[in-house]
């Protein structure tokens, strides 16, 4: 979590994996990979999209929450590493800026549902509003270096805010599993969280609309058969032949027009789903094949079992002291505002914002490929935004082909490598102990149970049961056909 001393035991690099450090200095830190976010390579452009993302959102953030530390990212070998840096300050100030921070973020967790509609979320959709309506491809490449400046602007905009949400976000939630499980001695985590189970929220609303979806597929034989038979690039096309197909892809289009600004990965290099519905045709095939499942029924039960488990914890606090139990109530509200926003937020910045960004570099892509800077639209994802911009503004200034052809093979080649989980050199001690370290450990998964026995799996529990069944682990959304009805997915 902190700056190393050149002295400090640094990690072995493996042999296939040999690393030349971004930085002086690079190698004193201790750098993680994000599973979570970014499992696999990332390209050139995806890269300076993080860097806005950390560099600036989280920096900015970190600013106004006086955080005593800085996220650093870096792309090595392909993959995406961050390390958590100490600012510059004599121990005395960073303890003095941790406590601070920390008074800070739980005010903004007591306060986050309000932030976020009534102040946030309105700025979000008026940035969008700026270009949504725009048509880039209908401009000069000139024009569209001027778009990618305001649109690298609105970018950096729309990541504070990310993480002025995400910090109070994290800090609820803990907070509130921490105040249930030391005030109701109950070491299980899975108790708190079903007190805020069944919540709706765009990321269910998407699955919930698609699922009608289907269910209308159902009832026409016609749209049904091209659905499960055809290819999946082509059922749009075959659609359109006829008056039930064509009545279907409007309800479609007008799904794609609300759910579809994302693709499969976190960035903007992947095509979205509203360019090439391809992965919701895949979806809408697998979910039109069930006829056991109600989504809708689902979430009322979940729903349900949340209320009664809410009203089990207040019959559990009577007869404990006023201020005990408002304290519940209130951290029960903003871990129930941060669990919604949670999904939220990704919707509106990280998938709707981006797209706007990823709209403009689409563009420049296209006509740097006509002017002949590019062999195709698509290779601009091996270009940083910056250099996208260079390229727009004078577009026969350099032959961006051999810079291109030498990242798309890299890439290639690290694609098959195992990137190591962390490099460089590890801290002295535990991470600092504030409630935000320890939500991010949650988050994350920094803490994974440990193996009673060798060849046994242990993993951090998302649900409460028991399951039997195939084990597979999936690691993105491109493997998803690996799974069946009954496999646990971990």
């Amino acid at each position: 979590m902190t700056a190393m001393e050149p002295t400090a035991t640094r990690i072995p690099v493996p042999a296939d994996f040999p690393i030349a450090w971004e930085q002086p200095g690079d190698e004193n830190l201790f750098f993680t990979m994000d599973r979570m976010h970014w499992p696999s390579v990332i390209t050139s452009l995806d890269d300076s999209v993080i860097k806005i993302l950390i560099h600036t959102g989280w920096w900015r953030a970190a600013e106004a929450f006086a955080m005593p530390m800085r996220l650093h990212a870096r792309r090595i070998n392909g993959y995406h590493y961050g390390a958590m840096v100490p600012l510059p300050l004599p121990p005395p100030e960073l303890a003095a800026l941790a406590e601070r921070s920390a008074e800070r973020l739980q005010t903004a967790a007591g306060s986050l549902g309000r932030d976020w509609h009534e102040s946030y979320l309105p700025e979000i959709k008026r940035l969008i509003a700026e270009t949504a309506g725009a048509d880039f491809r209908a401009r000069r490449l000139p024009e569209l270096a001027r778009d990618l400046d305001d649109a690298i602007a609105r970018a950096g905009r729309e990541t504070e805010i990310h993480f002025r949400i995400a910090f109070p976000m994290i800090v609820a939630q803990s907070l509130f599993d921490e105040f249930y499980r030391d005030i109701f001695a109950e070491p299980d985590a899975l108790n708190a969280l079903r007190l805020l189970q069944g919540l709706d929220n765009l990321t269910v609303r998407l699955g919930r609309d698609l699922w009608q979806l289907s269910r209308d597929a159902r009832r026409s034989p016609e749209v049904l058969q091209v659905i499960q038979q055809a290819e999946p690039g082509a059922v749009a096309g075959m659609l359109q032949q006829s008056e039930a197909g064509r009545r279907f892809m409007r309800q479609l289009h007008g799904w794609l027009e609300i759910y579809g600004h994302r693709g499969d990965g976190l960035g903007i290099s992947s095509t979205s789903w509203i360019e090439d519905p391809t992965p919701v045709v895949l979806m809408l095939r697998e979910y039109v094949a069930r006829t056991d499942y109600d989504p809708n029924a689902e979430q009322a039960r979940l729903a349900a079992a949340r209320e009664e488990a809410i009203a089990a914890a207040r019959a559990r606090l009577a007869g404990y002291p006023e201020a005990v139990v408002g304290q519940f109530e209130a951290l029960l509200t903003a871990a129930q505002d941060a669990t919604v926003i949670s999904e939220d937020h990704d919707y509106w910045i990280d998938f709707r914002g981006l797209h706007e960004l990823r709209r403009v570099v689409v563009a420049i892509g296209a006509r740097l490929a006509e002017a002949g800077s590019l062999a195709d639209q698509n290779e601009v994802v091996y270009l940083t935004l910056a250099e996208a911009g260079v390229a727009a503004r004078d577009p026969q200034g350099r032959d961006w082909s051999a810079l291109v052809s030498r990242r798309a093979a890299e890439l290639a080649h690290f694609a098959t490598l195992t990137p190591p989980p962390a490099i460089g050199t590890p801290p002295p001690g535990p991470p600092p102990d504030d409630p935000l370290v320890r939500g991010m450990g949650k988050f994350f998964g920094w803490h994974q149970p440990e193996a009673p026995e060798p060849g046994l799996l242990k993993g951090v529990g998302g649900s409460k049961g028991t399951a039997t069944g195939t084990v597979k682990v999936i690691h993105t959304l491109d493997e998803a056909h690996k799974l069946q009805p009954g496999d646990i997915l971990v």
